[in-house]
């Protein structure tokens, strides 16, 4: 929905607006927060467990300073990720796919202006609306999970509860790894003028659709593969390899492109 907004708001009202309506999106989603109650049944028992223990005594332990406190939230939430990223195989190479899908995605993104707008004439705002086809697909990708989760991974639990393999999450997974290149060489093919613009449109929306499912089903695949301890750590590997890719390919993008008269020239 980013690019569909910001489309008409920076055509509209200049670039400054796309970061007033982010900043406004953040404030709305942020406020209910602070009106919902915990729901999280082992952050209730902590909380239980602290109140029960700080009623009865102190206890004669010495509590763990701020820095101690400290290193150990940067441990969890940095340096146990990047460890995970390095030591891990199974982290290291599906954060590796993952990451070139989700840098692919964000390279798409940066390309889909250059074409509508140099092929068809699409401006800012009508160039937004075209991103309406990633929305379908990521919107199709959700039942299609969950379609496959109760048709393999239910029945794999009631034959034999607790001992399901991890690997009957990727089912989704390997859907959405032939839906990429399907979108990709489709949206590639018929992005010219003698096509219509709404061909290169339903090209995007198989790529979307695969790629989503791919991160969801992966995303599954740790929880079960690492279990409790370590899976957020593994979850955090995979998108800090994910966000560094995906922040940088863009930077790159319209830069590496040939023209039409540099490619004709060349053939």
């Amino acid at each position: 929905m980013g690019p569909f907004i910001g489309g008409f708001v920076t055509q509209h009202k200049g670039w400054k607006w796309s970061q007033y309506t982010l900043a406004i999106f953040y404030l709305a989603s942020w406020l209910p927060v602070f009106l919902l109650e915990e729901t999280y049944l082992k952050v209730i028992m902590t909380r239980r467990k602290r109140t029960q223990e700080a009623a009865a005594a102190e206890s004669q332990a010495k509590k763990p300073g701020a820095s101690t406190l400290l290193l150990g939230v940067l441990f969890i939430t940095l340096l146990r990720p990047t460890k995970m990223l390095f030591t891990e195989p199974i982290v290291s190479f599906l954060s590796i796919y993952v990451a070139f899908n989700f840098a692919v995605i964000f390279t798409f993104f940066a390309s889909v202006p250059y074409v509508f707008g140099l092929v068809y004439g699409f401006d800012r705002g009508d160039t937004g609306l075209v991103f309406l086809a990633v929305g379908l697909g990521c919107t199709l990708a959700v039942p299609t999970v969950i379609t496959l989760d109760r048709l393999v991974y239910q029945r794999e639990w009631k034959r034999s509860p607790g001992k399901v393999a991890p690997e009957v999450r990727l089912w989704p997974a390997m859907l959405g790894a032939l839906r990429i290149p399907v979108g990709l060489f489709w949206f590639a093919w018929s992005s010219k003028k003698g096509v219509h613009w709404i061909v290169p449109i339903i090209g995007i929306v198989p790529f979307a659709w695969g790629n989503l499912c791919i991160y969801i089903s992966t995303c599954m695949y740790l929880i079960d593969t690492y279990a409790a301890l370590t899976a957020a750590s593994a979850i955090a590997a995979n998108g800090l390899l994910r966000y560094i890719l995906g922040g940088s390919f863009p930077l790159f993008t319209l830069q590496s492109k040939i023209t039409t008269n540099e490619l004709q020239d060349h053939c």
